[in-house]
């Protein structure tokens, strides 16, 4: 939130909460706006990036319930109430949150709405193209819009999942959560291009930099906030890395595609899926299958008749080549999975631990095999 925005934030906190001592800081604990009479309440505020309630004692005397609520960017706002004078903290609680998510889903200005719209036009003509000559309006209204389609920008995806076990997921609108990206996005500049495509998917196309470290972090933070202070959950896919307006609409499929190519890695621990994690998946899914049958015919055949092979060779794959983890994964003895190895070494002619082309040939009957009979590999097995 720009410095405007938490003013009159502060202020309806002041009108709704009269008798409460309000603090904003930043994510480095400098007090950014405060009340007075400070020196009246605790002075122990942390960023924490978390909502949570306590009870406090003031230096004076006075107990204060202490609510606190992060703000986008890396802000975190807390309201002292006077424990006498109020009955009901999570009622207050509510109502402070309610007040930050309208100020988050709200547009500053009408024209904002209206760019908002042809921000959304835009998008769909990229993702969506219906002929060549179109480019040539698609350019012409992202010129208008002061978009440079000459930077290299990936699509990213956030698929928003709302938990419906909890009735205050309506509060988390897709408004609001869009509000956030846009938020966070605005700190890397002005040319990422955000809109939605319904209440569940979001759209982020991020301006990439030199330095990927920096974008990787940015969805990061974006993917810890939303999953932290909104009732959803929330995944991001990746897509290319694209310059040229004929080329959204790959990097818009390569992100949607990447959440089917993740079914297979469920150990991640962030939700955060790139599609040049991806290769092999996606050769499988892009190439035309008679071509996998054609230099996998033997080897699907032996494959498909033998569970053993199967479980080995996907815990193989998940385990990247690692032999003692993909034991450890198959619950048997490193000893047992050199004997396995051994085995597939000569029913399939390869020996993907000392030649780089079996190791991927490997991998490529992997997927292949787990695409053809749609299998469930959570417990890293083929089908």
């Amino acid at each position: 939130m720009q410095n405007t925005e938490l003013s009159h934030l502060y202020k309806s906190f002041k009108s709704i909460f009269p008798t409460a001592h309000i603090v904003i800081i930043d994510h480095t604990g400098s007090v950014i706006m405060a009340c007075e009479n400070r020196c009246l309440i605790p002075q122990t505020e942390q960023y924490s990036g978390f909502k949570e309630i306590l009870t406090v004692h003031a230096p004076t005397g006075g107990t204060f319930y202490k609510l606190s609520f992060p703000l986008p960017l890396s802000n975190q706002l807390f309201l002292y109430i006077p424990s006498k004078d109020i009955e009901d903290v999570l009622t207050a609680a509510k109502m402070a949150d309610s007040v930050i998510q309208l100020f988050l889903s709200r547009p500053s200005q009408s024209v904002q709405s209206v760019r908002q719209s042809d921000t959304m036009l835009l998008l769909d003509h990229l993702f969506h193209p219906s002929t060549a000559e179109e480019d040539t309006y698609t350019a012409l209204l992202a010129a208008e819009l002061g978009f440079d389609m000459s930077l290299p920008r990936a699509v990213c995806i956030f698929r928003i999942e709302q938990d419906l076990k909890n009735p205050a997921s309506k509060i988390s609108s897709t408004r609001s959560i869009l509000q956030t990206i846009h938020n966070f996005a605005a700190s890397s500049g002005s040319q990422d291009i955000i809109g939605a495509f319904g209440n569940s998917e979001l759209i982020l196309c991020h301006v990439m930099g030199a330095e990927s470290d920096k974008d990787i972090k940015l969805l990061e933070n974006i993917y810890t906030y939303i999953n932290k202070n909104y009732f959803v959950s929330c995944r991001i896919g990746v897509g290319l890395t694209v310059t040229d307006i004929g080329h959204y609409c790959d990097s818009f499929i390569s992100a949607q595609a990447v959440f089917r190519y993740a079914q297979n890695r469920p150990d991640r621990e962030k939700q955060i899926y790139y599609i040049d994690d991806f290769l092999a998946e996606h050769l499988v899914y892009e190439i035309p299958e008679h071509f996998f049958e054609h230099f996998f015919k033997n080897e699907l055949n032996y494959v498909k008749a033998t569970p053993i092979a199967q479980e080995t060779i996907g815990a193989l794959v998940a385990c990247n080549m690692d032999i003692s983890m993909a034991a450890e994964a198959l619950f048997i003895h490193r000893n047992t999975m050199v004997f396995r190895l051994n085995q597939l070494k000569k029913q399939l002619n390869l020996n993907p631990f000392h030649k780089d082309n079996d190791r991927f040939k490997l991998i490529l009957l992997y997927h292949y095999f787990t695409k053809k009979y749609n299998g469930n590999h959570s417990s890293g097995e083929m089908p």
